[in-house]
């Protein structure tokens, strides 16, 4: 009889990911949004003692008829099961920070003491794990960080044969353009809002178009992607990454005198914005540098989109596309030992 396994989530991304493992493993998969069935709204992120509670009463036995519970996006979720004693394995795939809320409707419950002194617990049947380096940094900073040790990045399974629905919202990508010859802008906050990196990139005469977009795959043909880092990790970079996409980013110094230009606020950067913990973003870590260009100003930008010549950027995208097979694998490989040392997954 195959492993049943139930993903408790709310992000599509994430939940594509650990379909995408389990499938792999001959799991029976299932994904369901978390709800404890009374909360409406955000505040449903900010699992305080009872929604915990009210979850657990009202699917207590929905979960233990599956064999592996694994939460994602986001990790106070697991409080459900950790709070109320769930006995059977669980993973905690931490996105997003592991005390992760919904500032808009903070009312004080979460995260509280409680919470925090649950996270610490070592349990033998669960198993807390990062989606990204930083993750492991802000538990360090929270001290809670006792049980947090193995880390899995994204497959980005989306562009891996895994199936998915269109994401499109609002004007999508022009059917005339010419994507081999123009750039892409993708609909993020210091893109469009902060930057406007489109009129910057047409002052300098750089051919580009800045929309919404409903596949990743519809971003495989551009010239390249022309992004202003806003977070620690994305689901999309590595969905682009598995196809090839070229990533044109500012150096880290020159993020810096954007995010210093633009005060009083800044560059926006996802909670919590530390600038001198930034080379630890999967943006600008070791481990991903050569995935990318980085220009130190516009004026080198301009200088490396009429240099860089198509034979070049056909060498970067099969490098890149060579170095996420061999991610994925390495992934794959973490979330079988962890299937293994519960038992679950044989010997192969």
């Amino acid at each position: 009889m195959k492993v049943k396994v139930l993903h408790l989530g709310f992000h599509s991304g994430c939940a594509k990911d650990v379909e995408y493992a389990c499938l792999q493993c001959g799991f029976d998969f299932t994904h369901r949004k978390f709800t404890d069935g009374v909360t409406e709204g955000n505040k449903i992120y900010n699992v305080s003692k009872e929604i915990a509670n009210n979850a657990w009463e009202s699917f207590e036995d929905y979960y233990n008829s599956f064999d592996l519970i694994i939460t994602s996006d986001t990790a106070p979720i697991s409080r459900v099961l950790i709070q109320n004693n769930f006995k059977k394995p669980l993973v905690v795939w931490i996105c997003n920070r592991f005390d992760y809320f919904d500032n808009q409707t903070y009312d004080g419950s979460f995260p509280d003491k409680a919470y925090y002194d649950l996270f610490k617990e070592e349990r033998e049947n669960t198993v807390k794990v990062a989606y990204t380096a930083f993750e492991k940094i802000y538990a360090k900073l929270k001290r809670s960080d006792e049980d947090i040790k193995g880390l899995i990045q994204p497959f980005g399974a989306k562009t891996l044969g895994i199936e998915h629905d269109d994401e499109s919202r609002g004007s999508g990508i022009p059917l005339d353009i010419n994507k081999s010859e123009v750039f892409f802008i993708p609909p993020y906050r210091n893109d469009t809002e902060i930057l406007n990196v489109a009129r910057i990139l047409n002052d300098l005469g750089i051919a580009n178009c800045a929309s919404r977009y409903g596949s990743p795959l519809e971003l495989k043909d551009f010239k390249g992607v022309i992004h202003v880092p806003y977070a620690w990790s994305n689901l999309a970079l590595f969905e682009n990454l598995n196809i090839g996409v070229v990533y044109f980013l500012p150096s880290l110094d020159f993020w810096k005198k954007l995010d210093e230009e633009n005060k009083p606020h800044g560059l926006f950067f996802s909670n919590p914005k530390l600038l001198n913990m930034l080379k630890y973003s999967e943006w600008y870590s070791e481990y991903n540098k050569d995935n990318f260009f980085f220009f130190d100003s516009w004026a080198h930008l301009k200088h490396l989109t009429t240099t860089i010549t198509k034979e070049e950027l056909e060498v970067k995208r099969e490098a890149i596309i060579k170095r996420s097979k061999k991610r994925n694998e390495n992934n794959l490989n973490k979330w079988k030992n962890i299937f293994r040392n519960f038992n679950l997954l044989e010997e192969e």
